[in-house]
């Protein structure tokens, strides 16, 4: 009977551990996919873009800044290539948690005259900051603010930016705290016309994203075949109790059949022999 127990309890215990190992793999993928974005939130979208030789970035970030108001959203910059090690970030509106997670963040992240810069904890910059209260990293005669916590994603990146008039963009993803048609229509345009190359990044479905994640692909599969197992496992015990049980009635009765007709009855006959 403790045999029996036993393999149930350690059969439950497998399964149980083979679900907990998917369900970290589902939320490892989805916290994988939110930090693509830097935390900007799940109504989120990005285009890349890229300054052609003719291209004209002057008053840009102030017509962006513009932009975002108008349609209450926020902007974080990746740049891609050769340029600054952090993100350039427009949120006038204090829409990013991550960048308002302090009062002294509390200033909008809007274009000025000089880039102001919020330096993520945990990097060189911070170290250096501490130090010396400056990092060579940061663009000349900007402006160091706070020092705040990164959000998911970074990797290289020291810090957030917030533009000044002079900052220069080449070649970037942009990722929009929106999924409005209209909004990316608009700053596509707003891109175009100023002679960048535009391209819309869109994103697989969480689903189809989940399903091609090859840690949950190979923790599902194990899951599945767990379960399998311990079905095949299941229904196996059962036939096999199921036929003691019936070899069991069966003896009782021939038992009690032979005590009530002890003399008309023998065990030959009982037995159909």
């Amino acid at each position: 009977m403790r045999n029996k127990n036993f393999a149930y309890f350690a059969i439950v215990l497998f399964v149980s551990i083979l679900a907990a190992s998917t369900g970290l793999a589902i939320t490892w993928g989805i916290t994988e996919r939110n930090a693509l974005i830097f935390n900007s939130g799940s109504e989120s979208s990005a285009i890349r873009v890229k300054q052609l030789a003719d291209g004209n970035h002057e008053g840009l970030y102030q017509q962006l800044n513009r932009f975002s108001q108008e349609h209450n959203i926020a902007l974080i910059i990746d740049g891609e290539g050769d340029g600054f090690p952090g993100l350039a970030v427009v949120d006038p509106l204090a829409i990013l948690p991550w960048l308002n997670q302090h009062s002294a963040t509390s200033a909008r992240a809007e274009p000025g005259e000089t880039e102001r810069v919020y330096i993520f904890e945990n990097t060189f910059c911070a170290s250096a900051y501490a130090q010396t209260g400056a990092c060579e990293l940061t663009p000349p005669n900007s402006e160091i603010t706070a020092v705040i916590a990164p959000p998911a994603g970074v990797s290289y990146h020291q810090y957030a930016l917030v533009p000044g008039i002079s900052t220069p963009l080449i070649s970037a993803r942009i990722i929009l705290t929106s999924k409005d048609p209209v909004v990316l229509s608009k700053i596509t345009q707003i891109f175009e016309q100023r002679e960048f190359d535009t391209r819309a990044i869109t994103p697989p479905p969480l689903w189809l994203e989940l399903a091609q994640n090859r840690p949950i692909m190979i923790s599902g599969g194990l899951f599945a075949g767990g379960l399998f197992c311990a079905a095949v496992f299941w229904k196996t015990r059962r036939q096999g109790f199921e036929s003691k049980l019936r070899i069991r009635i069966t003896a009782r009765h021939l038992a009690l059949t032979v005590r009530r007709r002890p003399h008309t009855l023998s065990i030959t006959a009982v037995l159909g022999l």
